[in-house]
């Protein structure tokens, strides 16, 4: 299997959306993808060269997606897209796995479906599982609810809910401008063999703090537990990153907690609570950087992939990291958060991430033998990576941002369209006033330094 990549086209418009991925046809290497772009959601076969059998929701993002076998073993394409306006937009569309015709809705309740994911492999207890997170605001309390959803699934496509599990937890005296909702996280659900379903959760108060869950949830008896990483921790610190599993591995947890730390814990069968919890051993990612795991019942080891300073890099566990970090491509627009996916094929790993302005994701096949070895040295920590980063983003006016890991270079601020709209000297690190942005709207800062050049993007109100 070689290297592919997606044919990308760069138009000046912010995408939104989350993009996910799930293998198809493993003997024809088909994956299924879904992203949004310009105010629809988008759901398609990527046959390793580009992307057929496409559907699109208008005015929506997209979520999830997943593929449901049902008792005659056909294959069905699950599909949410997702829209912050009105419920009865929240819903789950299920698509002939070979020709993408439609075939049936499923409305989901009526709550702010804020985060949504599905379990990428079927088990016996279940033939689709769906999880979302919603916050409901009330006038006195803000209440924090954890919702996870099995179904069956029919030959012409229809849904059935099966079993559901319910959380919540109440935060008195907590208007609805105390909640941050952009900053509400879901990773997960995943499980591994044997294993029941887990999901993390993380939920940022503007002007106090962040709370920081696990929850588990069992079929059989519709409950959910869990469990509270951290309560009352630094919003700018702390928060739930990623969350992968394999067939001969526990299920893994990346969490940054209130001193800034990136932690990863392992997970048993049957508990929320953390078996082990350690510092990642290396610099990155960090809270902020876009990032995935893999998730899967079948096959050992999982693949953890990042987008930092332009690059997209990776690292695997098998029972112990690789010691090394894995380049995986060069991508100078950075993805959102939740812009990037990976999922594992019979031999090596798919990656997909949505650059800014990108109208389709690019994918990036990965084989097992570039990134399984375990060096036996010990871990050596990497040299300060130059980054630019904005002090506040979205931000509004005169535009600050911080610099780190260069000592000088010359930074420029252009427009979707190409234009320099502010250019400056700097030298030294830490923060640094470029000047006023002219007008509102999406800008690239680029720091040219002495060995090459860091971008990131700033959107100003």
């Amino acid at each position: 299997m070689k290297v592919l990549f997606a044919v990308v086209t760069l138009i000046p418009f912010l995408a939104q959306a989350n993009v996910d991925m799930v293998m198809g046809d493993a003997t024809q290497d088909e994956l299924i993808i879904s992203w949004s772009y310009n105010n629809s959601s988008f759901a398609g076969k990527y046959t390793g060269t580009e992307f057929t059998q496409v559907v699109a929701e208008t005015g929506m993002d997209a979520v999830a997606v997943t593929i449901a076998t049902d008792n005659s073993d056909e294959k069905h394409i699950l599909f949410v897209p997702y829209t912050e306006y009105g419920w009865e937009s929240n819903k789950i569309l299920s698509y002939s796995y070979n020709d993408f015709a439609y075939e049936s809705t499923y409305y989901l309740q009526e709550q702010e479906h804020e985060r949504i994911g599905f379990v990428k492999a079927q088990d016996e207890r279940w033939d689709a599982f769906l999880a979302h997170s919603g916050i409901t605001l009330c006038s006195s309390a803000t209440i924090l609810n954890m919702f996870q959803y099995s179904y069956s699934i029919s030959t012409d496509g229809t849904l059935t809910e099966t079993a559901a599990g319910f959380w919540d937890k109440y935060y008195y005296f907590m208007s609805e401008y105390d909640l941050s909702s952009e900053y509400i996280m879901m990773v997960g659900p995943v499980a591994c063999a044997g294993s029941n379903v887990l999901t993390g959760t993380s939920c940022v108060y503007m002007t106090s703090s962040s709370v920081n869950h696990t929850l588990v949830f069992d079929p059989a008896s519709t409950d959910m537990l869990c469990h509270t990483l951290g309560e009352g921790w630094n919003p700018e610190l702390s928060g739930v990153m990623g969350l992968g599993s394999s067939s001969d591995t526990d299920m893994i947890l990346l969490y940054s907690d209130n001193a800034g730390d990136v932690n990863w814990s392992t997970f048993g069968v049957f508990s929320p609570v953390p078996e082990s919890t350690d510092i990642l051993p290396w610099d990155f990612p960090a809270l902020d950087d876009p990032m995935a795991f893999t998730s899967t019942f079948e096959l050992p080891g999982m693949l953890m992939v990042w987008y930092r300073d332009g690059e997209i890099r990776c690292r695997h566990w098998n029972g112990a990291w690789n010691n090394y970090d894995y380049f995986v491509a060069n991508s100078p627009y950075a993805p959102d958060l939740e812009e990037i996916a990976v999922c594992a094929d019979t031999d090596g790993y798919w990656i997909a991430w949505l650059p800014m302005t990108a109208s389709e994701p690019e994918v990036v096949f990965v084989s097992f033998s570039d990134v399984t070895g375990v060096e036996e040295s010990e871990y050596q920590p990497v040299e300060p990576v130059p980054r630019i980063n904005p002090v506040t983003n979205p931000t509004c006016g005169n535009l600050s941002v911080e610099i780190s890991g260069v000592s000088s270079g010359r930074a420029t601020v252009t427009d979707l369209c190409g234009r320099t709209v502010l250019e400056r000297d700097i030298v030294g690190e830490g923060i640094h006033s470029l000047g006023e942005l002219p007008v509102s709207g999406i800008y690239f800062v680029r720091l040219q330094h002495s060995s090459g050049d860091v971008s990131c993007r700033v959107v100003s109100f």
